[in-house]
């Protein structure tokens, strides 16, 4: 009788041992559960915007058009948006280019003064922003200058700058013969010579894979691998 009641005592414990390890560990799960959903989240939904992908189409460059003495009638303009990642240049690069870049953007814009521009760029490497919009619809001429600027003539990975390309349509002769010339736009028919010889004009978009950073701003990942867009025909 005692070897069978040291023999229950022993079940007892390793069944209670076993139990209450089963416990812990369902405590610690559903613990682990509330700090990721409730104290932990926004750490890892910053992280799953930085871990998305996707596919973008690239814009072609629409064609022009001329008329029979081959003025010009129509054209694309590209413009470009100024983008900086603000922790991309080396501490030692941007505090000593720091005051040279923010006067030459100052002097290439005109919009801030070279203080402005100096507290806006620190602000936004303390804060580790890495997709800054400094200007938009800047011109060929000013993107070019842009990037001969100290840090930012290091490129993208060093420097942190990043150039997105649009175009404009613009007609030389502004309102000379518009309804001829004609214009496309979304939810909106086609007019004109635009909108006849469209499918020659518009070209073939290009593609290019891009990730989603913290905020849900989405920059390239590799030029290498994109697909160059088919620019239009002039007509």
């Amino acid at each position: 009788m005692a070897i069978n009641t040291n023999i229950r005592k022993v079940i007892l414990i390793r069944t209670f041992s076993a139990f209450g390890g089963m416990l812990v560990f369902a405590c610690f799960i559903i613990w682990y559960l509330i700090k990721i959903d409730f104290i932990e989240r926004k750490k890892w939904l910053n992280m799953a915007d930085s871990l998305s992908t996707k596919v973008f189409d690239v814009e072609p460059v629409r064609g022009n058009i001329f008329d029979c003495n081959g003025n010009l009638l129509a054209t694309s303009m590209p413009i470009y948006d100024i983008i900086i990642d603000a922790v991309a240049a080396k501490d030692e690069e941007f505090e000593t280019g720091i005051d040279s870049l923010s006067m030459g953007l100052s002097n290439i814009f005109k919009d801030k003064s070279k203080e402005s521009y100096k507290k806006l760029i620190t602000n936004l490497r303390q804060r580790k922003e890495r997709y800054h919009v400094l200007h938009k619809k800047a011109s060929f001429k000013q993107m070019r200058r842009v990037q001969q600027l100290p840090i930012l003539r290091l490129g993208k990975y060093k420097g942190g700058l990043i150039v997105e390309n649009k175009n404009r349509r613009e007609k030389p002769f502004d309102y000379l013969a518009e309804r001829t010339i004609g214009f496309t736009q979304e939810n909106v028919a086609k007019v004109g010579i635009e909108g006849a010889f469209d499918k020659y004009l518009a070209g073939t978009s290009g593609k290019k894979a891009m990730q989603r950073i913290a905020g849900g701003t989405w920059i390239s990942l590799n030029e290498d691998d994109e697909i160059e867009a088919q620019h239009g025909n002039d007509i």
